[in-house]
């Protein structure tokens, strides 16, 4: 182990210098061994599926620095797992997010809509990231363009869906703001109430019975009550007058007989 590990080395800018020409020369020291044990398999180097996990680790980190409004480290973390993995959507969506928030021309917002963009092509089936659908949409109006407002409120509403589908059903609580977007863009009467029967993505949606179905189906066992109380007493009512009749009868033909 080397002993100055203690003394703070890494703050002076002349020890690393060091440090690292010294691994340097370990290196092109033992280049031959180094080789030979790797084609013996007794020493793996990195492999693409490390590259991967590596690249998962830095999109996380970077998603955390944002959050922390450390851009700077975000970018960088953003950026890298990018190179590794140009398909995850997530990195793509929050490495919009962290150009949106930095940007001081018209090309850092331009190339910030087209993460958001790639992000949204990703994540188009699977619906994972609601939120990209709603920062799409206000990076569209950023750009103040008539030929945009469809897409701004087809963008808003799939967001407002799948914000549905996630919460069980509850609307965004910014719901005003949304709706503000939408009048904005030119939509001035589309509404969505809060859902009570709720489905997922590939499950049939679960009746849910509400007050008013129960007071149908009492109003029904009412009826049914009071129709068949009714017909019980009428033929009721009929037994008792045959009764009635039978008796009257047999007592006339007693009453006939010498």
């Amino acid at each position: 182990s080397d002993p100055r590990v203690g003394l703070g080395f890494m703050g002076s800018s002349r020890r690393i210098s060091e440090r690292v020409a010294s691994a340097e020369k370990q290196l092109v020291e033992n280049k031959a061994k180094i080789q030979e044990l790797s084609g013996q398999g007794k020493l793996i180097g990195s492999r693409s599926d490390f590259e991967v996990l590596i690249a998962e680790v830095k999109r996380d980190n970077g998603v955390i620095a944002f959050y922390y409004d450390m851009f700077d480290m975000a970018r960088r973390n953003l950026e890298w797992s990018l190179k590794v993995r140009s398909d995850d959507a997530k990195a793509h969506y929050y490495f919009g997010r962290v150009l949106k928030i930095t940007a001081r021309n018209v090309v850092d917002k331009e190339r910030a809509l087209n993460e958001f963009s790639t992000a949204l092509k990703l994540d188009q089936k699977r619906g994972s990231l609601p939120g990209v659908r709603l920062q799409m949409a206000i990076a569209l109006m950023d750009l103040r363009e008539a030929s945009k407002q469809a897409e701004i409120t087809e963008n808003l509403k799939e967001y407002i869906r799948l914000y549905k589908l996630n919460n069980s059903g509850s609307i965004p609580p910014n719901m005003d703001i949304l709706y503000d977007y939408m009048t904005q863009a030119g939509d001035k009467n589309w509404f969505t109430p809060p859902t009570i029967n709720i489905s997922t993505q590939d499950v049939l949606p679960v009746n849910v019975q509400t007050q008013d179905t129960f007071k149908v189906s009492d109003t029904n066992t009412s009826t049914n009550t009071n129709t068949n109380t009714k017909a019980n007493t009428n033929t009721k009512a009929n037994t008792n007058t045959k009764a009635n009749t039978n008796t009257k009868a047999n007592t006339k033909t007693k009453s006939t007989k010498p």
